[in-house]
């Protein structure tokens, strides 16, 4: 497919300076359609040729004109775990590596310094349809704290026990801010969004079935009420 100058400039210039040595495979992301208003490429570099996760670096170019949004975790790990290095995922990965019967494709994969054209997957899984979050898009734009402006929300893992797991980035003038604490850091294919009441409910780490509420200020930047929602027995 033919790739826009915009992508072509993005993938040459893209990663400069960074310490990329470790891995061992580089590959260029071109999304075919705008996704939200931005013309979207990356950088994604696979753990290995045939792996469901990596690292990226996705720019979001606003299509009207205007300032780029930068995301990227290219040489980061997660917060608490040296040893455990940050992960992205998502359903285009997905179709890279594994055939239709869910088995690695070992003549698909990863091949170091390609150009790969990936569609926008913003359906939902029929299975969580109580969610407002995509279920198979590698990113999407979402407003999580009922401040009415949308956070982009980057997947970080893909097709877990309770679905994707998501790290909650905050749009501002200076670029993405990760959204710390709870319950920003438990956002996943299970959590329950009440706008009426600037709800959110995630269920418990400690006490499976259990569900923990978390009530927030009009403007989305505080936790104003932690409550328990009690045991679900269908969880067990």
């Amino acid at each position: 497919m033919k790739t826009n100058l915009f992508a072509i400039l993005f993938v040459l210039l893209s990663s400069c300076g960074r310490n990329t040595d470790e891995f061992p495979i580089k590959t260029y992301i071109v999304y075919d359609e705008p996704v939200n208003g931005y013309r979207v490429t990356g950088v994604f570099y696979p753990f290995d040729a045939n792996t469901e996760t990596g690292q990226i670096e996705l720019r979001f170019k606003p299509v009207k004109g205007g300032r780029a949004l930068v995301y990227s975790n290219v040489g980061k790990h997660e917060e608490g775990h040296p040893d455990w290095r940050d992960k992205f995922s998502g359903k285009n990965i997905f179709d890279m590596v594994f055939d239709e019967n869910g088995y690695v494709d070992k003549a698909s994969g990863f091949k170091d310094g390609e150009t790969y054209h990936w569609h926008y997957h913003g359906t939902q899984e029929e299975y969580r349809a109580h969610s407002p979050l995509l279920y198979d898009a590698e990113f999407q734009f979402h407003d999580v704290d009922f401040d009415g402006e949308d956070e982009l929300l980057i997947n970080t893992y893909y097709r877990g026990q309770i679905g994707n797991y998501y790290k909650v980035y905050e749009i501002t003038p200076q670029g993405l801010v990760l959204r710390k604490g709870k319950p920003f850091d438990d956002i996943n294919n299970d959590t329950e969004f009440h706008p009426d009441t600037r709800t959110i409910v995630n269920w418990s780490s400690f006490y499976y079935g259990e569900k923990i509420g978390f009530t927030l200020s009009k403007d989305g930047k505080r936790v104003m009420k932690v409550f328990k929602i009690g045991y679900d027995s269908s969880r067990d």
